[in-house]
């Protein structure tokens, strides 16, 4: 980022760094319900889902990357090859603001 990279280099598919990085964190929300116990099944993933997007996020983690990326000027409104831009992406509405008003706050 400090040497001007461009975030919105898109790969083969279309997809760009921020297209990956929520397509990682659907990825690892869905490990995290299949790798849950059978005992209190729907009770634990009803409490799961609804942490998931207020629980505190490592620096590391895809969603800290996607914020960095859009606050850093990656393009929410970047289509890949299927039509979909890294919002589309995104299953977690909470995380959806806060990417926007980081890409908001940069552009003012």
């Amino acid at each position: 980022l400090r040497e001007g990279a461009n975030l919105n280099l898109a790969d083969k598919d279309g997809d760009t760094p921020l297209h990956e990085a929520l397509r990682h964190h659907t990825l690892s929300q869905l490990r995290q319900l299949q790798d849950m116990q059978d005992v209190g099944k729907y009770y634990s993933q009803i409490q799961l889902l609804m942490g998931l997007g207020s629980q505190g996020v490592d620096k590391k983690s895809p969603a800290s990357i996607a914020c960095l990326l859009a606050a850093h000027g990656a393009d929410l409104n970047i289509k890949n090859k299927k039509g979909q831009t890294p919002l589309d992406l995104c299953p977690d509405p909470n995380l959806c603001k806060t990417l926007n008003k980081c890409y908001k706050d940069k552009s003012m």
